[in-house]
């Protein structure tokens, strides 16, 4: 079960107005999905967010910098304070573009984070061969040449991605090395689809 806290209350950064922050304290991976590009799902999964949009100003966030609102004894929050809002498609290329993100562990988790969102449009449809625009095609392959090919975790990512970029034979070069016994159900899983001629994001397998 999932357990939610009473929101938190931010401060925007950049316009000092406050917002509310969903305070998920605790949740377990009964009934997760566990799918083929790396995000973990399910109803009662912890997900504590990381990027989030002033409701005020619509200033792009990292939520664990914006501060605490710090408030008067006699300050009284209103019940109906908007929640941060969730990032549309447009935002990921706007952050990457500005001096949003400023290292590269920052734009290699925006990178992923919009791969995943595009992909969540996917899940579960039943095209093989799901439509992406070039912007998106561009994201995925710069996401690509980030993950290191020495580590298993980041090489099977790598071959998930040329897979659903519908390069065959880069997928199969990276999945014909021997990985470790943890991701060795990803790799199995990976090389199924890459034979099958699938390019959607799929699951791997859903936690009992």
């Amino acid at each position: 079960m999932t357990f939610i806290g009473r929101p938190l209350v931010k401060q925007c950064l950049r316009c000092g107005d406050f917002f509310c922050e969903s305070n998920v304290m605790s949740g377990n991976t009964f009934g997760a999905i566990h799918w083929s590009d790396g995000k973990v799902s399910g109803p009662y999964v912890l997900e504590i967010p990381a990027l989030g949009k002033c409701p005020h100003c619509k200033g792009l966030l990292w939520l664990q910098d914006a501060p605490r609102a710090v408030l008067a004894a006699t300050t009284r929050v209103a019940p109906n304070l908007s929640m941060h809002l969730d990032w549309k498609e447009e935002d990921y290329s706007t952050a990457l573009a500005s001096d949003f993100v400023q290292t590269r562990q920052q734009e290699l988790f925006v990178r992923n984070r919009w791969w995943w969102a595009i992909n969540d449009g996917h899940r579960g449809h039943p095209s093989k061969h799901p439509t992406r625009t070039p912007t998106q095609h561009a994201n995925m392959e710069a996401l690509a040449e980030m993950f290191s090919e020495s580590n298993d975790e980041e090489r099977l990512l790598r071959a998930e991605l040329a897979r659903e970029l519908g390069q065959q034979q880069e997928a199969a070069r990276l999945l014909s090395r021997e990985v470790r016994i943890t991701g060795a159900q990803f790799a199995q899983r990976i090389t199924e689809l890459l034979r099958e001629g699938s390019r959607r994001v799929e699951i791997v397998y859903v936690n009992g």
